[in-house]
């Protein structure tokens, strides 16, 4: 595949992106998203997701994932374009006062929508945790996102599952102990099938899984106390 020679395709030495930046700039970008997630602000974690979206990109995605919460890559895309935006004003590219509008319109959006379900009972913490995404499942953690909404009319629901539960189904044991930390007592809440988070995971583990699959089971059987 050939490139313009006006935009040099660079290999990131970070992370062996391939950009079509100069290798400096690339740098530079790094180092500011290396310094951002360790600012309290929890949007600068998903400023990384936003630096290099660029060559017309953003346009499409937004076609796609609109900036809304019954989606988890609505969810997504909410976190990172206020990342983003944090990030122009750290570049220096916009101040606070201009993108203060935007931000908080977004972020409206985001609490409005934190613990919405829908007919099925489905929250954006369950969302997250079905695609593994413990970056978003923290985040939406970390602004108050209710982990236990629903068990109360988990009758009512044709297929109830809780974060906890989903989490050990996708076998992710990051998201597991995240889950575990903030709500331990969602380990003694049944399924419609009357099945806590251990049994779900012992039934899970009988499945025909992949290597790497295997040992992270260990991994949450060990967090569930197996």
């Amino acid at each position: 595949m050939s490139y313009s020679v006006d935009f040099p395709v660079v290999t990131c030495p970070h992370c062996q992106c391939t950009y079509m930046y100069e290798r400096d700039e690339v740098q530079k970008a790094h180092q500011i998203v290396n310094k951002a997630v360790k600012v309290k602000d929890l949007y600068h974690a998903f400023s990384r997701d936003r630096v290099y979206d660029r060559h017309g990109s953003a346009a499409n995605r937004y076609k796609l994932h609109s900036h809304t919460m019954t989606t988890h890559a609505g969810t997504k895309t909410l976190f990172e374009d206020i990342g983003y935006w944090k990030w122009k004003v750290k570049q220096g590219y916009e101040t606070e006062e201009d993108i203060q509008p935007v931000v908080e319109e977004l972020h409206a959006i985001i609490k409005d929508g934190l613990n919405q379900q829908d007919i099925d009972g489905r929250t954006p913490v369950i969302r997250a945790a079905a695609q593994r995404d413990s970056k978003v499942l923290k985040a939406l953690i970390r602004m108050g996102a209710d982990l236990r909404l629903g068990a109360d009319r988990k009758d009512e629901l044709p297929c109830f599952l809780t974060p906890l539960h989903t989490a050990i189904s996708v076998i992710s044991p990051k998201c597991v102990k995240m889950i575990l930390e903030q709500a331990p007592d969602l380990a003694q809440i049944q399924d419609n099938a009357g099945r806590r988070a251990k049994e779900w995971a012992e039934r899970r583990s009988e499945d025909t899984l992949y290597p790497d699959q295997h040992c992270d089971m260990k991994k949450i059987m060990n967090l569930l106390g197996g």
